[in-house]
């Protein structure tokens, strides 16, 4: 028996894929990639709610074989993951797909951390805690989701 999507775990370590919103053209595919459960809760939700697929790990090496299988358009790093920084997982995934969008999340900003994730190629940096309308600021997309 198939196990069935369920929004409010979002794992991929234990998750299926979610199924694909009944119109695609509307919706994107997004990885969220944080140690804080309460964070991949928090943002998947509210993507899902916007008609986005989400799915949300705490490992580098699961998102890396995510990206391989499922081509998301959005990833959402955090700067602090467990055996790996935020920063070398975004300078990978831009490597190995360009045309996904990366944004980076991270506790505390500097203008080190600022440069370099521009020339690794990342689309903004969100500081946490951040406002959701800063995520959709920075995508330039609005908070009221899309009928």
């Amino acid at each position: 028996m198939s196990q069935q999507y369920d929004p409010a775990i979002h794992d991929a370590d234990t998750q299926p894929l979610p199924p694909r919103p009944r119109t695609p053209a509307a919706a994107s595919d997004v990885v969220v990639v944080d140690h804080d459960p309460d964070v991949q809760t928090r943002v998947a939700r509210t993507l899902t709610d916007r008609g986005s697929r989400v799915v949300a790990t705490s490992s580098p090496d699961a998102a890396l074989t995510l990206m391989a299988q499922w081509r998301p358009g959005l990833v959402l790093v955090n700067e602090a993951l467990p055996g790996q920084s935020g920063l070398e997982l975004a300078r990978k995934i831009r490597e190995d797909h360009p045309a996904a969008q990366v944004v980076l999340m991270t506790a505390s900003e500097s203008p080190e951390l600022r440069a370099s994730a521009s020339i690794v190629g990342v689309l903004g940096l969100l500081v946490k805690p951040f406002r959701l309308e800063a995520l959709f600021d920075l995508l330039g997309l609005s908070l009221t989701p899309a009928e």
